[in-house]
C-alpha cells in the first residue's frame, strides 16, 4: 500500500492551488532567467540552465510549503526524475521550434515549452514524486 507523505492538513485542492502559485513564481523565474541568459549563451543552453535553476527552486519551496515531505531523499530522487522528464520535454519543444519549424521568437517558444513541461511536471510531482512506499 502506498502512503502519501505530504501534510494532511492540506487537502488535494489546497495543495493544488499552492503548487500552482509556487509553480507560477518558478515559471516566471525560468522565463526571466531564459531571457537574460539567451542574450549571452546559445538558446538551448539558456533554456537548460534557466530550467534547472527554476526546477531546483520549485523543489525546495514545494517541499517546505506544499508537500512537507518527511522523506526528503526519496522525494528528491523522484522529483529529480520528474524534472529530467520535464527538462527533456522543454528541450525537445525548443529544439523542434528552432530546427524544424524555424520559430524565430525564442521567448514565445520558451513560453510554449514551459506550458508543456509544467503540465508534465505537475502530473509527475502530484502522482509520483510525493508517494512513499
Amino acid at each position: 500500500m502506498k502512503k502519501q507523505i505530504f501534510d494532511f492538513n492540506l487537502n488535494f485542492k489546497e495543495r493544488t492551488i499552492l503548487y500552482f502559485f509556487i509553480g507560477l513564481i518558478c515559471v516566471l523565474s525560468d522565463l526571466i532567467l531564459f531571457i537574460i541568459f539567451s542574450n549571452y549563451i546559445p538558446i538551448l543552453e539558456a533554456n537548460f540552465l534557466a530550467y534547472l535553476i527554476a526546477s531546483f527552486s520549485s523543489y525546495l519551496i514545494n517541499k517546505k510549503f506544499t508537500f512537507k515531505s518527511s522523506n526528503s531523499r526519496l522525494s528528491l530522487r523522484r522529483y529529480l526524475l520528474v524534472s529530467i522528464i520535464g527538462l527533456t520535454t522543454s528541450q525537445l519543444t525548443m529544439s523542434i521550434g528552432i530546427i524544424f519549424i524555424n520559430f524565430l521568437n525564442h521567448n514565445i517558444l520558451k513560453i510554449i515549452s514551459i506550458i508543456f513541461s509544467a503540465f508534465i511536471q505537475y502530473l509527475g510531482n502530484t502522482f509520483f514524486s510525493n508517494i512513499k512506499k
